[in-house]
């Protein structure tokens, strides 16, 4: 039921398991994981996630090669840097292949109704969530579902231009997306309360929600973030 529910949403295919590639590939078949002693029933794959954002047009050669990089990182971060400029911003309005993997508890307890939505930093993919001590296990045992995706340009998601399209607001956009999805039942299940879980970037983007989208989550949880 759970991999019938979830394929609607995500075309039934799946992405290979492969840390940051320039594309992920698609097996055309979702793959339901279970583990013996896993508390939680797992699917995961690809998913079409619309949005629309205004894109900064910054005025910046991308670097190249390792040397272009490590100038580029200490010309924009010296103290008294003029910092980015942008030639005005962009309204793109665009279709975006998205991983996530969504857990749901194998026992049903009272706080059932309650997702929480993960968003990992800024060097990481969704892994940032389950190295060593895995967060999503842990309330997965306390009977709360989770969503965890790759933000846009990170791990298994799509990785579009870099300069123009993998930006802050288009991340606020497609979490707002998911969020949206979420609350309409697109899972499965419509769940009364939404939970933003963030971690370092992450935690930015999930406040930056709060702030635009305020009505999105019940509560949030900003974590490695000051």
């Amino acid at each position: 039921m759970l991999v019938s529910l979830l394929a609607a949403f995500l075309g039934a295919n799946l992405a290979r398991s492969a840390y940051l590639p320039p594309r992920p590939s698609r097996i055309p078949s979702m793959a339901h994981q279970r583990a013996a002693m896993h508390p939680a029933s797992r699917v995961s794959g690809l998913g079409d996630v619309p949005i629309v954002f205004d894109a900064q047009q910054w005025d910046i050669d991308v670097p190249t090669d390792q040397l272009g990089l490590t100038d580029f990182i200490f010309t924009y971060t010296t103290l008294g840097s003029d910092g980015f400029k942008s030639n005005g911003t962009k309204r793109i309005s665009k279709t975006y292949e998205i991983w996530v993997k969504y857990c749901v508890p194998r026992f049903t307890a009272s706080n059932s109704t309650v997702l929480q939505v993960l968003t990992h930093g800024g060097i990481l993919d969704h892994r940032d969530f389950a190295q060593g001590y895995s967060y999503v296990d842990s309330v997965s045992s306390q009977g709360m579902a989770t969503l965890n995706y790759d933000r846009l340009g990170i791990g298994q998601s799509e990785h579009p231009g870099p300069l123009l399209e993998v930006q802050g607001d288009a991340a606020i956009a497609v979490l707002h997306r998911l969020v949206g999805l979420v609350r309409a039942g697109s899972f499965g299940t419509r769940y009364t309360k939404v939970v933003g879980i963030g971690h370092s970037l992450g935690s930015k983007v999930t406040e930056s929600i709060v702030s635009h989208h305020p009505g999105d989550f019940e509560a949030t949880a900003l974590t490695s973030y000051a």
